[in-house]
């Protein structure tokens, strides 16, 4: 159900959506398809959700990714540090329709001038987008 959800706003923003049924598909389509900004949650089957992000990195080190999950556990952990934001997932769509937002048009990313992820309200850093 979130997937679909999350497929709906980003699409009623004008983005183009892929999503992926598992962390191995995630993987794959970050390789394959190279996207501008990814969303994901830290839990989910299979892999570790930490260890997707960092595998995603691996792949693309200035990958935006924005964690969006039901849970604040991981907020501090050092692999979230990369991340563009941290969103722990609320009733309120706007805050991850503005974070993404942000994030894809001049908001935060891990190359800002303040390298730590957004956070539930915050508005975006001055950063350079990937090339």
């Amino acid at each position: 159900y979130h997937r679909v959800w999350l497929m709906a706003e980003c699409t009623d923003m004008g983005y183009r959506v892929i999503t992926a049924g598992s962390d191995q598909e995630a993987l794959t389509l970050v390789q394959a398809v190279r996207p501008d900004l990814v969303v994901l949650d830290l839990m989910q089957p299979g892999m570790n959700g930490l260890d997707v992000l960092r595998r995603m990195h691996d792949v693309d080190p200035h990958l935006p990714v924005i964690i969006h999950t039901a849970y604040s556990a991981h907020e501090y952990h050092p692999a979230v540090q990369r991340a563009a934001a941290y969103l722990v997932e609320s009733a309120d769509t706007g805050v991850l329709r503005r974070t993404i937002m942000a994030v894809l048009h001049g908001g935060a990313g891990p190359s800002s001038a303040s390298s730590r992820p957004l956070k539930e309200g915050e508005t975006g850093h001055t950063h350079q987008r990937r090339a």
